[in-house]
């Protein structure tokens, strides 16, 4: 018997209030990201394993995230803007 998870899973920033807040969620394939911000900013994300290493560094485009080709583990997302950063915690189940 296989199991599933889920498919897709969100993970919600605010931008007006910095709070370091840490979600384990499981994920499969995509991570829909949902970014809250009162003024126009680039942002950037990196996506780091749980030994430090950078897997994944590109400007925030598409609110998801192809997470598809990362191997079963715990992972950080951090969303960059020029002044604020927030981390949220993710993991691959599949």
């Amino acid at each position: 018997m296989k199991k599933t998870l889920f498919l897709l899973t969100t993970i919600l920033f605010s931008i007006t209030a910095i709070a370091q807040t840490t979600i384990v969620t499981p994920a499969q394939q995509k991570l829909n990201i949902s970014v809250n911000s009162t003024q126009q900013t680039i942002f950037n994300y990196l996506i780091i394993d749980m030994y430090g290493r950078i897997v994944r560094k590109e400007i925030f485009t598409n609110p998801s995230v192809d997470v598809s080709q990362l191997s079963n583990g715990v992972y950080n997302f951090q969303l960059n803007s020029k002044n604020q950063q927030l981390v949220k915690r993710f993991v691959i189940v599949k």
